[in-house]
């Protein structure tokens, strides 16, 4: 029997902490809430309780194991209902006595999903946090209360604020919680220093650097909250091409996170920095030294292989490498620290060898692999120009061995009658970094930083003739096909003449008007209705037809292969996938910005009155459209 007692912290700081008592007996574990209207005593027994012995307010996890009639189960025993319990103050707040919904819909499946997991033999490893739990919660609340809502209501991007905001706090209490032990242990005072490569929004160097630890960030691009940061906070725009022009020896630490390609190259520029500095990297996005990563076994997932290769290069780069889950809002929230050496300061010589060969293995191969390839192809058209008959043109036979340069075509062990290969020494490898490296001074030639220049991949930068032509085109087709519904609301239709509207005249009657919702067509053959070059230009857009359709959903739905003109008429027939407003107040501003296009250009008008619908029925309906894009006049430095 064990039994331990833990403060819980709601996440508003409005609301009051409260304790848990957790009970681990033969038959599982107990969450009994301590609080001190709802005092009750907590049964300990060895066969398992029934639910009207569970004290009101908790809840009980059941195992039990595989027998060879039955499988391995996990129960869930819950109190009586706490709406009919006759203790007062054991109400379900959700907060210290979960609600049964929430244990029966959240909590069961996940420990399910962990018990399945660590059973299947999954990625699912137990960690020894780096950082104390308590501490760490109580600062990401101080920090969250702190710097979370003037970010949230001054936030300038077009990114979910709830999101990155609460995300990148976490991540910094993480850090500074880290860093603390750090200096607790070295007895040393000085904050630590830092650079955060591939920084994005700058919103962690923003965060860290007003805590009072010293560092910048570097991106390839600036955004547009960067100016809202203040002076305290140290921002670059450049590229990063690891080399030995991209080492920070006065850092103390070098920071990744969702740092992408830059991910597996910043234990190695930690690691030729300075003996003491260290790395923290969050991967994400799965990339080798110079191309993408791909995993050498399907055993393990994608990303578990990856986490694996990123420790691997860690390892071999002298570091000591430890792993940790962050408490995140994301599927991605292992992280990987590096501020420990394997070696000590004199061998860092000998160390230093061992990346090179490590680097070598990784990077120089693909080199040599496409200098080889190079190579090959130039003599094959250079034995081909010499083999054509000078008269005729045609081709010879292919000569005899001995003929062609044994040092151009052939090893130095081939004998006759052997076909020719090109092969090269066991000093390849080793010569093709050298040379990328002594001609341009980077780490790997194949390496390339991505463009400064975002490319929009949703086809929002299509034409705008283009894009009206194929609505238009496809909405024509969709109105062929007649398909009738009674309006009962008494808003009256537009005039279209029946000549330029695509699906004849409207009918009205006493009770209503009839509107036609039109057909449903394959998107095999709404490709149909358009000419090649209509569809090529799609494609340079990084998207097709159905992205432009689904970026139209406030006229076209498509679902199941299909398109067809959204119904309005129908409550159940909401977008898919709606755009995300940042705010409810950010959706109400965008009510009524643009033109309702049913009522513009169906021939018989918006099925919806000019009161429920978001867009404009008219020039004296329409609304000037906010301008997200303007940065507001505040200053975040705190």
């Amino acid at each position: 029997l064990r039994c331990l007692v833990r403060e819980l912290l709601p996440r508003l700081r409005s609301l009051p902490p409260g304790r848990e008592a957790v009970v681990a007996d033969s038959c599982g574990m107990s969450f009994c809430p301590l609080n001190p209207e709802c005092s009750v005593p907590i049964p300990v027994s060895s066969t398992p309780p029934g639910p009207d012995a569970i004290p009101p307010g908790s809840y009980k996890l059941q195992y039990a194991s595989s027998s060879d009639s039955t499988p391995a189960s996990i129960s869930l025993l819950v109190a009586t209902p706490l709406s009919l319990s006759p203790h007062e103050g054991c109400s379900a707040n959700g907060i210290t006595t979960p609600t049964p919904d929430w244990l029966r819909t959240v909590l069961l499946p996940k420990v399910v999903q962990w018990a399945e997991e660590s059973s299947a033999g999954g990625d699912r490893r137990r960690r020894e946090p780096l950082v104390p739990l308590e501490g760490y919660c109580k600062l990401y609340r101080r920090l969250k209360e702190k710097y979370g809502p003037p970010l949230i209501e001054n936030w300038p991007e077009t990114t979910d604020p709830q999101k990155f905001v609460y995300e990148d706090i976490a991540i910094a209490t993480y850090l500074l919680l880290l860093w603390e032990e750090e200096r607790k242990e070295s007895g040393e005072g000085r904050k630590q220093s830092f650079v955060d490569l591939g920084c994005g929004n700058g919103l962690l160097v923003y965060l860290l650097s007003s805590e009072g630890h010293p560092g910048k960030g570097i991106d390839l691009r600036e955004r547009k909250i960067w100016r809202m940061y203040g002076a305290k906070t140290n921002l670059e725009a450049c590229a990063i091409t690891p080399s030995d022009e991209t080492l920070f020896p006065d850092s103390d630490w070098l920071i990744g996170n969702h740092s992408d390609e830059l991910t597996p190259w910043i234990p190695v520029m930690a690691a030729r920095s300075s003996f003491h500095t260290s790395y923290f990297v969050l991967p994400c996005c799965p990339h080798d030294f110079d191309c993408k990563f791909s995993r050498p076994s399907t055993l393990k997932s994608q990303y578990r292989s990856y986490l694996d290769y990123v420790r691997l290069i860690g390892e071999n780069m002298g570091f000591v490498v430890e792993e940790d889950t962050l408490r995140i809002p994301s599927s991605k929230r292992v992280c990987q620290v590096g501020r420990k050496r394997s070696y000590p300061p004199r061998d860092e010589a000998h160390a230093d060898q061992r990346r090179r060969e490590f680097l070598s293995e990784r990077c120089a191969k693909r080199k040599c692999k496409d200098l080889s390839a190079q190579k090959v192809q130039s003599s094959s058209e250079g034995e081909a120009s010499e083999m054509k008959e000078s008269a005729g043109g045609e081709l010879a036979r292919i000569p005899p061995p001995g003929s062609l340069r044994d040092e151009d075509t052939r090893g130095p062990s081939a004998q006759e009658g052997e076909p020719f290969l090109l092969q090269h020494d066991n000093k390849s490898e080793a010569e093709c970094l050298h040379r990328s490296q002594s001609d341009t001074g980077s780490w790997a030639a194949g390496f390339k930083p991505r463009s400064s220049h975002e490319h929009v991949r949703n086809c929002s930068q299509v034409d705008r003739g283009v894009k009206q032509h194929i609505v238009w085109t496809l909405a024509r087709s969709l109105l062929e096909t007649e398909n009738w519904v009674l309006l009962e609301n008494a808003c009256t239709a537009p005039e279209h003449s029946e000549a330029s509207s695509p699906g004849g005249a409207c009918v009205m009657e006493a009770q209503g008007r009839h509107w036609n919702r039109g057909g449903k067509l394959h998107l095999a053959e709404a490709v149909k209705l358009f000419d090649a070059s209509t569809l090529t230009h799609l494609k340079q857009e990084f998207g097709g037809l159905q992205t432009l359709l689904r970026n139209h959903h406030q006229i076209f739905q498509v679902s199941g292969g299909h398109v067809q003109l959204r119904d309005w008429t129908d409550t159940c027939h909401t977008p898919r996938k709606p755009p995300k407003p940042r705010s409810q107040k950010d959706a109400q501003l965008l009510t009524k910005t643009k033109p309702c296009w049913f009522h513009d250009n169906h021939p018989q008008g918006c099925p919806r009155a000019a009161g429920d619908c978001p867009y404009a029925h008219g020039r004296d309906d329409l609304r000037d459209r906010p301008d997200f894009g303007i940065i507001p006049d505040c200053n975040l430095e705190i």
